[in-house]
């Protein structure tokens, strides 16, 4: 009995990840691919077994063409979207706040390096050594301003 060293694929071309194929009680009978609306509403509602009613009618209505919907249901959805919306922004998920801590990390370092580049820079050194021997003469002349009038020696001029 020799094996054969190839590589076998036993899925469906297509197919998706997570899509299950139903088992003979999809819409379009044995076989079916598309995901029923539980599932749909199931998995939206956050893993709860059951979704609101406006939640509900909120799905139905997202499925038709806004010229269909009278002024109520338009009303109703778009009510309905502005308060996901609200809520999205006031409760923030996990993949949100930790993008706004590694922006402020990234900032934080941008800044450092910037820092650390600015400090090293050529011209930055000379600037120094610059403003150093200004201040080393300033002191000097000052020294020799205090020698020739005595106040190095305790002596005042009189």
């Amino acid at each position: 009995m020799a094996h054969d060293e190839s590589l076998a694929h036993f899925g469906v071309k297509g197919m998706r990840w997570g899509v299950h194929k139903d088992r003979g009680n999809g819409p379009s009978g044995a076989g079916s691919t598309t995901r029923s609306p539980k599932r749909i509403l199931d998995k939206a509602a956050g893993g709860s077994n059951k979704a609101s009613d406006d939640f509900v009618t909120a799905k139905q209505l997202l499925r038709k063409h806004p010229q269909e919907l009278n002024n109520q249901e338009l009303k109703t959805l778009t009510t309905r979207l502005e308060l996901e919306k609200k809520y999205k922004q006031l409760n923030p998920n996990k993949a949100v706040k930790g993008k706004a801590i590694a922006a402020g990390i990234i900032s934080t370092a941008t800044l450092g390096v910037t820092a650390y580049n600015i400090a090293n820079h050529a011209s930055t050194k000379a600037g120094i050594k610059f403003f150093k021997d200004m201040a080393k003469h300033a002191k000097d002349a000052q020294n020799v301003h205090r020698f020739n009038t005595g106040k190095t020696l305790g002596i005042t001029a009189g």
